[in-house]
């Protein structure tokens, strides 16, 4: 959310003084609307309607300004969409499935390693450290 907020006030910056006004009031629109509206709806991981149009209007304001179009307000456009994106992902408070299976086979990993320790058992000395790799591995593999 503050990546969001920034990007909002750093566009203010980037943009020439007559596109700058236009932009302000849109802006200020989205704001409002987030502030509003978005807010419960986000308790239930929703998003609201109204706040999802304002940024495309906010967006079409920056590409309808007169003259070029600065790539930093590209970027910084492009940050408020992702920041609301994870904003709103974030909203629902769950866990990701991929993120539970990580979590589930790091604590059987975690609580079976002991268990090799102290062993003359060759096979069991290779599996301590392929199952940290494994356990090392696994988001990557998950993605």
């Amino acid at each position: 959310m503050r990546n969001e907020a920034k990007a909002l006030a750093d566009i203010i910056y980037v943009l020439q003084e007559e596109a700058g006004g236009k932009m302000r009031k849109q802006m200020a629109a989205y704001i409002q609307q987030v502030r509003d509206s978005e807010w419960e709806p986000m308790a239930h991981g929703l998003s609201d309607r109204g706040a999802e149009a304002e940024l495309q209007h906010l967006g079409q304001a920056l590409f309808g300004a007169e003259g070029r179009c600065p790539h930093h307000a590209l970027y910084l456009v492009t940050t408020i969409h992702d920041s609301r994106n994870e904003r709103l992902d974030s909203s629902d408070g769950s866990v990701p499935t991929a993120l539970w299976l990580v979590l589930l086979a790091g604590a059987l990993i975690t609580l079976g390693y002991p268990s090799f320790f102290g062993t003359s058992n060759l096979m069991a000395q290779n599996l301590m450290p392929a199952s940290l790799a494994a356990l090392v591995a696994l988001p990557h593999l998950l993605r």
